[in-house]
């Protein structure tokens, strides 16, 4: 799963049923197989709601397994559009995240109260952590799909889900990534990514990203919890989505740069009051 699609390493995951590329069929029952390329398509083309808020809760967690929570009210409109409002603790409240994607480039922007500045977030930037976690800014904003070359290494399970493992390597032209390599468990049902391995400069594993439950809504998969384990740092951030509503109408003008500097409440956020589904 991209974090835009937050999107993001559970010791339940297993590794196991390996089975050789030309046993891989395509599930519309055509004989012929899909490609790498195919199974990514697939997965950046999945449906998702026209609109989404939710609350979620960011747990930070250090090696010797200390806890930082923290408490974010998020809105998203389609695949485009992303803004976070940090609600607690209190020496991060008011602080903020917005994320436009127009004509094939997402912006980004945060907003510090301590500093009274909204920054723009470069290319550069990106490989930067985001708000302490471990998640980078390159992070939430998703692999773009033409900026990669896929391999397909095979099939394998990770959990009770049988998946295409799928490689993704940064096209020559595409520089600004600060992983080598991504490799993706792809839900064969669903075509949804359960699971990431993010591969430094020299090659060598740094991050696990795992969606460790989903949760359907309107007929939509959703992630309710995601972990990101950095192994280099032995650290690890674990987001619990809970009062998830969908298609229920955001007021689309709160995304801009204006809105990051006050805290919205979820009653603000919709066009018109009426009957929205839940799930918490």
């Amino acid at each position: 799963m991209k974090f835009r699609n937050l999107v993001l390493s559970a010791a339940a995951i297993l590794f196991i049923a390996s089975v050789p590329l030309a046993a891989i069929a395509a599930e519309s029952g055509s004989d012929k197989p899909l490609s790498a390329l195919d199974i990514m398509t697939k997965a950046d083309n999945i449906k998702e709601p026209a609109d989404m808020i939710s609350e979620m809760t960011m747990t930070l967690v250090d090696q010797k397994n200390n806890k930082r929570v923290r408490s974010v009210l998020t809105a998203r409109k389609g695949k485009d559009s992303t803004i976070m409002w940090f609600l607690s603790p209190p020496d991060e409240k008011g602080s903020s995240f917005l994320s436009i994607a127009e004509n094939g480039q997402t912006n980004m922007w945060i907003y510090l109260p301590a500093y009274k500045k909204t920054s723009m977030i470069t290319s550069h930037g990106k490989k930067g952590v985001f708000m302490g976690s471990d998640f980078t800014f390159e992070d939430l904003e998703g692999r773009k799909l033409q900026n990669y070359t896929y391999k397909l290494l095979g099939t394998e399970k990770t959990g009770n889900y049988d998946c295409y493992k799928v490689e993704s390597v940064p096209t020559a032209e595409y520089t600004d990534s600060g992983y080598t390599k991504v490799i993706s468990w792809i839900w064969k049902e669903k075509f949804i990514s359960l699971k990431d391995e993010y591969y430094n400069k020299l090659g060598v594993l740094k991050k696990i990203q795992t969606i460790d439950s989903l949760k359907e809504i309107k007929g939509y998969q959703l992630p309710a919890k995601v972990i990101m384990n950095d192994i280099e740092k032995n650290h690890k951030t674990i987001i619990d989505f809970t009062n998830i509503y969908v298609d229920s109408g955001i007021d689309t003008s709160i995304f801009n740069k204006r809105s990051l500097t006050r805290i919205f409440n979820r009653d603000a956020l919709y066009k018109k009051a009426e009957p929205k589904e839940a799930a918490k």
